[in-house]
């Protein structure tokens, strides 16, 4: 199926530009397109990864380590019942 665009509403907070979206027959094809428009290089990888681990709270540690490193759910877990 061929891929449409939506446009922004015209109530949108800046209507002066054109903003466009890929969308594709099912909505996890959307997604997967924009996050891979989304990669970070290494560095930016490290950086946040860095910052994260020095300054976020341990929740946000926790889900970043399950969502981007293979880490386990119970930490996460742990963290919500704190």
């Amino acid at each position: 199926m061929a891929a449409r665009t939506r446009s922004c509403p015209s109530n949108a907070v800046r209507p002066d530009i054109a903003v466009s979206m890929r969308m594709s027959s099912n909505p996890a094809g959307f997604v997967a397109s924009t996050l891979d428009a989304m990669k970070l290089s290494t560095r930016a990888y490290q950086r946040a990864r860095s910052y994260l681990m020095e300054s976020a709270r341990p929740f946000d540690r926790a889900l970043f380590q399950f969502e981007f490193e293979g880490g386990s759910a119970e930490p996460v877990r742990e963290a919500l019942g704190r």
